[in-house]
């Protein structure tokens, strides 16, 4: 618990001050929901992952699908059929395959595989990338506070590996052993 509280604390120091308008309490409420959303979500499929029934690619495959198909019932009876050019497909199918497809099979292999600390830690480095993604790509400015925000934030995410006690990769009796990592059932104990 101690763990997630500085993690919040570390989000705090780089938007500090925060002041927000009257007009963006319904902003907050929405992130806020989408959070605990995005909390729930990792809570099922952790529990989906870990039980070995499925392949992450199925997990995937399937959750992704329903997602998918009601985005695009929704997009279609709301706006029709968006004229797509050659360019627009060909980010649409980078997004698809890359960046969803790919990192979302990935992501269900850790759910299956690491503690829930060491995935809120990854969870917690999407603070640091977003700005400096945003500083490349985008060019937007960054200041000097703001930059030094980040290192004590990325600091705070290397203390928190670094203080965890050692675990063996596939512990007894924990369900990960290699076999189920791979898709397979162990055999049975005898």
């Amino acid at each position: 618990m101690g763990r997630s509280r500085a993690g919040g604390r570390g989000a705090a120091i780089y938007y500090y001050p925060t002041a927000f308008p009257g007009s963006q309490r319904f902003g907050l409420v929405v992130a806020v929901v989408g959070v605990l959303a995005n909390a729930g979500a990792s809570i099922l499929g952790r529990q989906v992952n870990r039980s070995g029934e499925w392949t992450p690619l199925i997990v995937t495959a399937v959750s992704m699908g329903i997602g998918a198909a009601i985005r695009m019932s929704v997009a279609l009876a709301t706006e029709g059929v968006p004229a797509i050019g050659v360019q627009g497909w060909a980010i649409l199918l980078w997004l698809a395959i890359v960046n969803t497809a790919l990192v979302f099979t990935r992501w269900n292999h850790t759910l299956r595989t690491l503690t829930a600390v060491e995935l809120s830690v990854i969870n917690a480095t999407m603070l640091i990338w977003i700005p400096i993604l945003a500083w490349l790509f985008l060019r937007e400015v960054v200041i000097q506070k703001a930059w030094a925000r980040l290192l004590l934030a990325g600091a705070g995410t290397v203390l928190v590996q670094l203080r965890r006690p050692p675990r063996p990769l596939f512990p007894e009796g924990s369900g990960s052993g290699s076999a189920e990592v791979e898709g397979c059932r162990p055999a049975p104990p005898k």
